[in-house]
């Protein structure tokens, strides 16, 4: 039986994704000035994630989020970043918009925390 965590290859010229991505299924917080929402995380790599939501952002829109990252060892690490919009479709099959974040400013700490995760 295959690994249903292992990180999904990325094939040469199918699409832009810099680093192999893996399936995370947690809350995402986003925070957009003083109000605060609620989505679900999709996958993620060292350079970004996809989350789904009901919204529809335009492509280069900022804004910060904050998870919580599973550590293979034990518990959780918390990432916190301000972030890039740089796609969103409609998708059916994750209810709502499925919107691709580039990450903007994680510490050298989360981004170890990432890389350790999507391996």
């Amino acid at each position: 039986m295959s690994d249903p965590f292992r990180p999904v290859p990325q094939s040469e010229g199918l699409n832009r994704r810099e680093h192999d991505r893996r399936p995370l299924r947690v809350a995402v917080t986003v925070l957009i000035g003083e109000q605060t929402f609620e989505f679900r995380s999709l996958d993620i790599s060292e350079s970004g994630m996809a989350i789904s939501a009901a919204a529809n952002p335009r492509v280069g829109t900022q804004f910060r989020i904050a998870f919580a990252l599973p550590r293979r060892s034990q518990g959780y690490t918390e990432i916190s970043s301000l972030v890039t919009v740089m796609g969103s479709v409609l998708s059916n099959s994750d209810d709502g918009f499925r919107i691709g974040l580039r990450f903007v400013s994680l510490s050298q700490a989360m981004r170890s925390a990432i890389v350790e995760f999507v391996k």
